[in-house]
């Protein structure tokens, strides 16, 4: 029926283009829930050349949040194909989502999905921790945006410790002290030993840990709690020195 309707995205008025595009990017969405990679890809294809080939200024606010999600959606529709090609056309969309929006959360979460492709067959360690480093300075600080940089810095562990160590020391000193919520600090500190007694790539990962405690005891006026005890306790009970 949409090959049939032989439709010009220029001839169409704002607000039937914007109907349209909602229409198409939610048949793209069913589609990419369904794992149908191809499909999802074709039509919020179709859903972002509806909108694009309008004048911005002449659709409604929700147009701004509508051109991200498809793109979001297409993003991710074309890393599931797993093809170099659909690779390239996502990498090119992600840049011009940032080339619009800068360093918006969006943008850094794909940014990393990128980094995490499975066509990739080498993790890029930097290039994951400086996208985090760029999350840990801009991102608002709320519950879930806590778990969410915690999370990645975890996943940074499981490649490259050294450079997540660092990641959660920069957090820390940069944005949860100043926040002053003890139990993200302390959340942090336990994640943080936890990384140092399961690091293998650097011979003085437990001297690091000394200096974290030093950093966590200047910027705290209560005592930690139990569980960071616990885990202070068992890394030093570990330490050679």
């Amino acid at each position: 029926m949409f090959k049939k309707a032989a439709l010009r995205e220029q001839s169409l008025d704002p607000d039937t283009a914007e109907s349209l595009a909602d229409l198409l990017f939610e048949i793209g969405k069913d589609l990419l829930c369904k794992k149908q990679y191809e499909m999802a890809a074709k039509w919020l294809e179709r859903a972002h050349n509806v909108l694009t080939a309008q004048e911005l200024e002449k659709l409604s606010t929700d147009a701004s949040d509508l051109r991200t999600s498809i793109i979001q959606n297409r993003i991710q529709a074309l890393l599931g194909l797993d093809r170099e090609d659909a690779f390239d056309v996502a990498n090119n969309l992600v840049e011009i989502l940032e080339n619009e929006v800068g360093d918006k959360l969006i943008v850094l979460l794909l940014r990393l999905e990128l980094l995490s492709a499975p066509i990739n067959q080498v993790f890029d360690v930097d290039a994951y921790g400086d996208i985090i480093n760029r999350m840990i300075r801009t991102v608002t600080l709320t519950e879930g945006n806590f778990k969410l940089i915690m999370h990645h810095i975890r996943k940074l562990n499981d490649k490259g410790p050294s450079s997540a160590c660092n990641m959660l020391d920069i957090f820390l000193q940069s944005r949860l002290f100043q926040a002053e919520n003890e139990g993200w600090i302390e959340k942090a500190l336990i994640n943080r030993l936890w990384m140092s007694t399961c690091q293998k790539d650097g011979p003085d990962v437990i001297v690091s840990v000394a200096k974290v405690l030093d950093m966590v005891g200047a910027n705290m006026n209560k005592a930690l709690g139990p569980s960071a005890t616990h885990a202070a306790e068992t890394v030093c009970w570990r330490s050679p020195d």
